[in-house]
């Protein structure tokens, strides 16, 4: 273990046997060595726990913490309470991250003096099948000015503008002292958390700075998070997302102004893709939506969640 990292990697490991040794390897092959790797085992039944007591067999800065099974959430909790690091880098076990990524992200980071950086990716898929969803996701920007130093509500406020707001904490950079003052924790036991992690950092920080580049490769795979069936736990997920940036941003008129412009789009998203449930759940969220979120849901997206057919293919 080194003593004075710069930076923690925390990686979440649940299941993922097949993956995590190219998930680690592309963490060890990084070009700026002064890191530690937390690899958090959240209550894995397959053999991804032997897999990361060989790695931190093999390399020092590897420490290896398990626990029984709290989610995305509880695992980067987990990392974050142990982390030594300077700065925190938050990766999910079946990706990867391009050489240079913790060299440069610490570079800008260190220079400017900033609470973090956030940058773009790509996808890849293992399997044919898997390919063709790789079109339903886009984590490139195209209008965000790049290399200048904004305040994190300047930046989040001109992504929403831009439609290029991507949640995933895996595009962030976060140095530790900015992440220690707020106090941010992942919300536990639900889907979607990086929705309401990611927006209350940007909303926090002084200092952020956008860099042109993907560094980040997503793992697109049958059975994965992303690619589960859409269920009544990711609308209530977000649903719990919507009421606490509603919570905290009631007493500040600028952020609320922008919570409910984030809002609209994500809640209203949300309840578009319920269509795809059982019938009975469909209805469940309409009267939720008439009840508590009528001002965020578009009246052809109630309309959609009634009335759309759903063929699975």
């Amino acid at each position: 273990m080194i003593n004075d990292p710069e930076i923690t990697i925390i990686m979440p490991v649940f299941n993922t046997e097949a993956y995590v040794d190219s998930a680690v390897e592309s963490v060890l092959d990084q070009t700026f060595k002064s890191f530690e790797l937390l690899l958090i085992n959240d209550g894995s039944t397959d053999g991804s726990l032997s897999r990361l007591a060989n790695w931190a067999e093999k390399d020092a800065r590897i420490r290896v913490f398990s626990q029984a099974n709290q989610g995305l959430s509880g695992a980067r909790n987990t990392g974050i309470e142990h982390a030594k690091g300077n700065f925190i880098y938050f990766m999910d076990s079946d990706d990867l991250i391009k050489r240079d990524t913790l060299h440069t992200c610490y570079k800008y980071c260190k220079e400017n003096h900033l609470d973090f950086v956030f940058f773009d990716a790509e996808t890849f898929a293992d399997e044919i099948q898997d390919t063709a969803l790789s079109t339903r996701f886009n984590y490139s920007r195209i209008y965000f000015e790049p290399k200048v130093i904004v305040s994190g509500i300047e930046a989040f406020e001109k992504l929403l503008k831009y439609d290029e707001f991507f949640s995933s904490v895996c595009l962030l950079f976060i140095n530790r002292t900015f992440l220690t003052r707020i106090g941010l924790r992942f919300e536990k036991y639900i889907v979607h958390e990086d929705e309401l992690f990611t927006t209350i950092l940007f909303m926090e920080a002084h200092k952020t700075y956008y860099i042109p580049a993907t560094f980040f490769m997503r793992r697109l795979r049958t059975g994965s998070i992303m690619m589960v069936d859409y269920s009544m736990k990711n609308i209530n997920s977000y649903f719990i997302v919507g009421t606490r940036l509603l919570d905290y941003s009631k007493n500040n008129a600028k952020i609320r102004d922008i919570v409910v412009i984030y809002l609209r789009g994500m809640i209203d998203a949300a309840v578009w893709k319920a269509y795809k449930m059982q019938l009975k759940n469909r209805v469940t969220v309409f009267v939720v939506c008439l009840r508590r979120w009528r001002k965020y849901v578009k009246i052809k997206t109630l309309c959609v969640l009634l009335f759309k057919k759903y063929t699975r293919s």
